[in-house]
C-alpha cells in the first residue's frame, strides 16, 4: 500500500464497493474505541482510532480488516491488529500473526473466496509502507 495522506480524505473508502456484493458495518459506534497501545503517528491507528475512516469489512476486539484503497487485485483487504506493533519482526508478534491468519480464514470462508494469497511484508526493504503490522488478503475473484 502507498500511502499519499493528502488523498486520504477523499480515496479512503468507496462506499458503493464491498465484498462478494456485501456492504459490512460491524460496529455502530461512533466513539473512538479506548486503545491505549496506539501509536497516533500511524496511519492505521488514526483508522483503528475512527480518527480516519475506512471501508471495514470485518472487526472485533483485537482486529481490523478493511479494503485496500490501492488494490492490487479485485479483492484486496488488509488486516491489522488493533494494537500497535511495527512489524512480524516485532517480539511477541506470532500471537498476533495468528488472529491476522484466522481472520483471513474467516472472511474466506464468508465470502466464498475460492483462491487468494495472504502477504506479510516485512520492513522497508521487504515493501512495507506501513510500520504497523499488517497483512494482506489478495484475490482475483470478485
Amino acid at each position: 500500500m502507498i500511502c499519499h495522506p493528502e488523498r486520504l480524505a477523499k480515496d479512503l473508502c468507496d462506499p458503493s464497493t464491498s465484498v462478494s456484493g456485501r456492504q459490512l458495518v460491524l460496529s455502530d459506534s461512533s466513539a473512538p474505541p479506548q486503545n491505549d497501545n496506539l501509536n497516533m503517528d500511524c496511519l492505521f491507528c488514526k483508522i483503528v482510532n475512527k480518527e480516519l475512516s475506512a471501508d471495514v469489512v470485518f472487526e472485533n476486539e483485537n482486529v481490523l480488516a478493511f479494503r485496500d484503497i490501492y488494490p492490487k487485485a479485485p479483492i484486496h483487504i488488509l488486516i491489522i491488529p488493533k494494537q500497535h506493533i511495527e512489524s512480524i519482526n516485532s517480539e511477541n508478534s506470532e500471537n498476533i500473526a495468528k488472529d491476522l491468519i484466522l481472520t483471513a480464514k474467516n472472511i474466506i470462508k464468508r465470502d466464498s473466496i475460492k483462491g487468494c494469497k495472504l502477504v506479510f511484508n516485512v520492513g522497508k526493504e521487504g515493501g512495507q509502507t506501513v510500520d504497523h503490522l499488517h497483512m494482506h488478503l489478495l484475490s482475483g475473484n470478485e
